[in-house]
């Protein structure tokens, strides 16, 4: 069976873009709420659990871009995003009126929402009573800083922009590297071919 130069090149053309694509050089992160309780009434976690959205969107910071996921019982929670007014007041009826600026429930159990504008976003669930005991939550997005150009701040201490500077050359660095030892093999694997 002769070897097919072309199918060759194109299968190592695939396993570049995948090894590409296997690099996570994206920025965005997907918070899921509740951690590993999900979404669920906060009592119902249990008397051990200390299940409290609100500090734990404290602990999570939101940029432009990413995405949070609610994971909860279908038919027995909702995810509905709503203003300040009905999010302080827990005043939801998803049955009745559009209190709501979006139902997000219908996607069955599993939720994904895309954080694409800089604001606070508030969530509640709509069932009966849930709201009131503690199942929402706001999440305040902001734009990803830009990277500052300088090591040192006004006051003369190193700035923590040196950190994510640094970050950037090592990724660029594995990056021309990875893209070099391909080239490089697929230089070898060509001259490798040709002499059969």
């Amino acid at each position: 069976m002769a070897f097919s130069m072309e199918r060759g090149s194109a299968g190592l053309v695939v396993l570049f873009l995948g090894l590409l694509a296997a690099l996570d050089f994206g920025v965005a992160t997907d918070h899921i709420v509740g951690k590993n309780r999900g979404w669920q009434v906060p009592a119902a976690a249990g008397p051990t659990v200390n299940l409290n959205y609100t500090d734990w969107a404290g602990n999570e910071t939101f940029y432009l871009g990413d995405t949070i996921t609610f994971h909860y019982q279908e038919n027995q929670h909702s995810v509905f995003q709503v203003n300040y007014s009905t999010y302080v007041n827990c005043t939801i009826n998803m049955y009745v009126g559009h209190d709501w600026i979006y139902n997000w429930s219908n996607k069955g159990g599993r939720v994904v929402i895309l954080l694409n504008e800089t604001k606070v976003y508030y969530f509640v669930c709509g069932f009966g009573g849930h709201c009131q005991q503690g199942m929402k939550v706001a999440v305040s997005v902001s734009k990803l800083p830009a990277p500052q150009t300088s090591k040192h701040s006004s006051s003369g201490h190193k700035s923590d922009s040196g950190d994510a500077s640094s970050l950037i050359v090592a990724s660029a660095a594995l990056m021309g590297s990875l893209i070099y030892t391909i080239v490089w093999i697929l230089l070898a694997f060509q001259t490798d071919c040709n002499s059969i």
